[in-house]
């Protein structure tokens, strides 16, 4: 069941996300949710004509008079660009209730460990906020992995809270920080989050964990955990859409999509599409290309090429931010007929 909200207020929190708060139109109260839980949004963009409908999570406690959703805007996203772009303050727009089995364990006297990713930093933020308020005395260790300052959300909020919560390690990890950036201020170090950091970071007695981010970034993440020797019932993560299990061989879901064309501009290569192909980059590499690339999953920006034609979906999504215009090929797949300058 849908319900009318309205747009309160509009934050700014970084140059790629934007976090909104949410109160009901009827001035009924708010459903109660357990932090991790998400919403089910319900738009239609003019630009589309389409009604539309995505999952975002909640980002900040259950105990707060208004809901607040953190979303980032992804270039090829129908519903988030609508939201960054039109949406203004006082507009209507339908959420549901609260739902989602990705949540904190109520009652848990282990620590708590957050390993969050880009956007995926906003069901960890719920959580935080609500141990902050409600179990101050329980350990809890929140490290974070973004791109860089600009893309950041929440560094203030986050440094406020350590502040106050002598029980919370917060480890901020800037995989390509901006020359302005100061370690230590802007950041805590520098790349993404290592097996070793880990190793020597983490609690040494049982702990909860909770993965959230681009698929990539929690595969490595669940890898690095289990070579450690944590208990893979300790770790808790969830998908939204496809549901996909991490740590068990393939996680990249194959296309039940047609055939489609693809062109390579610069190199005059041309060939049909077809499920054989994990990617862009190993469909190039079957038709005799040798692109750069290097991590295969979206992150790092080195397979970055133009796409000058069609549409594609990322699988898994990248970490990484892919400048306006161009994709990355080692985790892009068409969904149409494309043309890529490469």
């Amino acid at each position: 069941m849908f319900r009318e909200f309205s747009i309160v207020a509009i934050v700014a929190e970084s140059s790629t996300i934007k976090s909104f708060y949410l109160k009901r139109k009827d001035n009924e109260p708010l459903e109660t949710f357990l932090p991790g839980q998400f919403i089910t949004v319900k738009v239609k963009p003019a630009n589309n004509g389409k009604e539309q409908t995505r999952n975002y999570t909640l980002s900040d406690s259950p105990q707060r008079n208004y809901y607040r959703i953190t979303i980032k805007r992804e270039v090829h996203g129908i519903v988030s660009k609508y939201l960054h772009d039109e949406v203004t303050e006082g507009d209507i727009i339908e959420i549901s209730r609260p739902a989602g089995s990705f949540h904190l364990i109520p009652g848990s006297d282990k620590p708590a460990v957050f390993l969050s990713g880009g956007v995926g930093i906003t069901p960890m933020l719920s959580m935080l906020e609500f141990l902050s308020e409600n179990e101050p005395s329980k350990k809890v260790f929140f490290l974070h992995s973004s791109l860089n300052k600009a893309v950041q959300p929440m560094f203030s909020r986050l440094k406020e809270l350590e502040s106050k919560n002598r029980n919370m390690y917060l480890s901020i990890h800037h995989a390509d920080p901006g020359p302005e950036e100061i370690p230590g201020t802007d950041y805590h170090y520098k790349g993404m989050i290592s097996k070793d950091y880990l190793l020597h970071t983490l609690p040494k007695t049982e702990a909860d964990y909770f993965l959230c981010g681009p698929t990539g970034f929690m595969e490595a993440m669940y890898q690095h955990l289990v070579a450690l020797g944590v208990n893979e019932n300790s770790i808790h993560y969830e998908f939204f859409g496809e549901g996909k299990r991490l740590g068990h061989g393939e996680f990249i879901q194959k296309p039940t999509s047609k055939s489609f064309k693809v062109k390579f501009t610069k190199s005059d290569v041309e060939g049909n599409w077809d499920d054989t192909n994990q990617s862009i980059l190993e469909f190039a590499e079957a038709n005799g290309l040798n692109p750069a690339f290097i991590c295969r999953m979206g992150t790092c920006s080195t397979c970055e090429s133009s796409l000058l034609k069609g549409n594609i979906q990322y699988e898994p999504e990248p970490f990484m931010e892919a400048t306006e215009g161009k994709i990355f090929i080692c985790c892009s797949r068409p969904v149409s007929d494309v043309e890529i300058d490469l």
